[in-house]
């Protein structure tokens, strides 16, 4: 098998997202179409410093037999031992992001420090599993708890897992992986961009109602085909049986590294409430999405449609990305916009948001976003909604 390398040089802003790594190795910063499609791929977390080192590709495998992709030119030999420390990556993430609501005028805060861990094990035959462990420790401040469904109140302090999980990859090149642990629903672009922790979004809470989740899933590629179906406890943070909720959830697609990527994802579940009434939500849902990157831009997609409970429902996103040259800073403008169809007739959410992050340093990462809403459902009122976001990881 081929060796192991791992690159310890690559700290452009793709630590905000997850670079692809195959044979170990960091894929170069460029402003090329083809890596600069690359670096919205993501893997097995959102591990954003050396940790993207150690990552696989869209199945959360580290393949040593594959290779593809230019290498960084530094690079440190890691296969002489199979201690503990081999293949290991870990740093503390330290965040502090503010909202600012323009309809009800409320300043909210949200502190977290967390610790962010990839484990690739290795034998004499390659890569045979990856542990990443993400506890964070989470303090908000004024805000709504319904938007965050692991906090009982507007000012509460709880332990967030964001990703935890263990994906068995020891079966062989083109063969299905095994993952358990609390994972990303594979469901939509969330599934091809981690946003975990980030103030940018996609539809996983408009549709689900949490990014992540506790199950298992079969996940892999296949001639050329990157897929992933989990059977989820339907409970977001924390696994709660209470009223037998649980999610089934699976995306196919194309390979993400290629500069037209396209997906189809569906789900269905009961979804546990958190909400005064309690019980469950069923949703059921299907959808596409797509990624294309031309040469000065980077244009993302997605629609889905379904139910949830009685109500009709669908979720359109549109997006466009700019990266300056040496791509530390991300330029994006987003389009929402979702439709509820009770029997009543069509109520709608539009929504539109600009947002930045700036890669500042090895260590220092700021993101900033405005959202205004054209349009809100009955309940909700129109108005400005602000976000910022100053990140440490040492």
């Amino acid at each position: 098998p081929a060796k192991k390398v791992i690159t310890l040089d690559s700290l452009t802003e793709n630590r905000l997202s997850d670079t692809p790594a195959q044979n170990g190795q960091i894929i170069k910063a460029s402003t090329s179409k083809s890596t600069r499609r690359q670096t919205h791929s993501k893997s097995t977390a959102l591990s954003l410093d050396l940790l993207d080192a150690a990552h696989g590709d869209s199945k959360g495998a580290v393949s040593s037999s594959k290779k593809t992709g230019p290498t960084a030119k530094s690079v440190v030999n890691m296969t002489g031992s199979s201690a503990w420390r081999d293949n290991l990556r870990k740093a503390i993430d330290v965040s502090l992001q503010t909202v600012y609501s323009g309809p009800s005028g409320d300043f909210g805060a949200v502190t977290v420090v967390g610790l962010d861990l990839l484990k690739v094990f290795t034998n004499n035959e390659g890569d045979w599993g990856v542990l990443t462990l993400q506890p964070y420790f989470t303090r908000i401040d004024n805000i709504d708890p319904l938007n965050e469904s692991v906090f009982d109140d507007r000012h509460d302090f709880e332990l967030v897992y964001r990703i935890c999980n263990f994906n068995y990859t020891g079966r062989g090149k083109g063969k299905s992986n095994f993952r358990i642990g609390h994972f990303e629903v594979p469901f939509g672009l969330e599934h091809v961009i981690n946003t975990n922790g980030t103030i940018r979004d996609f539809t996983h809470f408009l549709n689900i109602g949490f990014d992540s989740d506790w199950g298992v899933s079969i996940n892999g590629e296949s001639t050329g085909i990157e897929y992933e179906l989990g059977l989820t406890r339907g409970s977001g943070n924390n696994f709660r049986s209470r009223d037998d909720p649980y999610i089934v959830a699976a995306r196919v697609g194309t390979p993400r590294s290629d500069p037209v990527a396209i997906g189809v994802s569906a789900l269905h579940g009961e979804v546990l409430q958190f909400d005064a009434q309690g019980g469950t939500s069923r949703r059921t849902r299907v959808g596409i999405d797509g990624v294309w990157a031309d040469e000065k831009f980077i244009w993302l997609g997605e629609l889905s449609a379904g139910f949830e409970d009685l109500n009709r429902v669908y979720t359109g996103l549109i997006e466009a990305d700019w990266y300056n040259r040496d791509e530390t800073l991300l330029i994006y403008n987003q389009f929402v916009v979702r439709g509820l169809g009770p029997t009543t007739g069509w109520d709608h959410e539009v929504r539109n948001s600009i947002g930045f992050r700036r890669q500042c340093n090895n260590k220092w990462v700021i993101s900033g976003q405005v959202s205004h809403f054209f349009d809100r459902f009955a309940t909700a009122s129109r108005g400005t909604e602000i976000l910022w976001q100053a990140r440490y990881r040492f």
